[in-house]
């Protein structure tokens, strides 16, 4: 992934004038609220730079939460959002392309939305599930959206990678498959994408 693609497109597009523009991310804050963790549980969003989880999960009162994206336009977007309506909080953000990404800590909690289905190089695909498991504590949860085998087969113009629940059952082999299920998104433009969401649990 080329972050001054990405660059360019949070600079010269508005916030909703995205495909993957959510006002709420009801799936995934409804999943993660649902695992009843602390306020202090480690959470990650994988490429949330203009995702409005992190902010609807500091709405929870959840306090530890860290964004990765590999566009530095949208994390300072996102920095100037919770500078403006959530100036005390302790949000933690990390510029890198996710399969070049270290962490110094593990997370309770990893959160993808339509960032793995972008890795088409399956040695990337490899460093990125390498990551997780070591990125994730025992008992941590894996939340991961992808385009499905109904939806669409590339994204701002660069193709991407559809998964079903077999699919990603598969890739990622190591942890447990807690819940699954199929969702339609609707864009901004008036479309339809349909994504396959698993909810995995590393093991103790």
């Amino acid at each position: 992934m080329d972050s001054k693609f990405w660059d360019n497109v949070y600079e010269s597009k508005s916030e909703n004038g995205v495909s993957w523009y959510q006002e709420m991310p009801k799936h995934s804050l409804d999943t993660i609220l649902s695992l009843n963790l602390p306020s202090t549980a480690k959470i990650i969003d994988v490429g949330g730079g203009r995702s409005k989880l992190s902010e609807c999960l500091y709405e929870k009162s959840f306090n530890d939460i860290t964004v990765l994206d590999i566009s530095e336009a949208a994390l300072l977007k996102l920095k100037e959002t919770f500078n403006e309506k959530l100036p005390d909080n302790q949000i933690s953000i990390i510029t890198s392309n996710i399969v070049e990404a270290k962490f110094s800590e593990q997370f309770d909690l990893w959160h993808d939305r339509a960032v793995f289905h972008f890795l088409t190089n399956p040695e990337d695909q490899k460093k990125y599930v390498e990551l997780l498991l070591n990125s994730l504590k025992p008992n941590g949860y894996f939340l991961i959206s992808t385009f499905s085998k109904k939806g669409p087969n590339k994204c701002s113009g660069l193709e991407i990678c559809q998964y079903d629940k077999d699919d990603l059952v598969s890739k990622f082999s190591k942890l447990e498959l807690i819940e699954f299920g199929t969702e339609d998104h609707h864009t901004p433009f008036g479309t339809v994408q349909n994504f396959t969401n698993c909810l995995f649990k590393k093991s103790n």
